[in-house]
């Protein structure tokens, strides 16, 4: 028997995603040459990240 779904009238709410992994990479890059500070929302949480962030401190740079 077929089922038939009615949109919603209203929704409303916040969602908050992931950072993206290959963008959060490129953060962490494009940070790592720009000249002063820069604050990065929203990076990933993935190991593969941390790992990217560890490599830009090992080379001498300040998070």
């Amino acid at each position: 028997m077929p089922e038939r779904i009615s949109p919603a009238s209203r929704v409303s709410g916040e969602i908050c995603l992931p950072g993206d992994k290959s963008v959060s990479h490129r953060y962490a890059m494009l940070a790592s040459i720009a000249e002063g500070k820069s604050r990065i929302h929203n990076y990933s949480t993935g190991a593969d990240c941390h790992s990217t962030l560890a490599c830009v401190h090992a080379l001498g740079i300040r998070a």
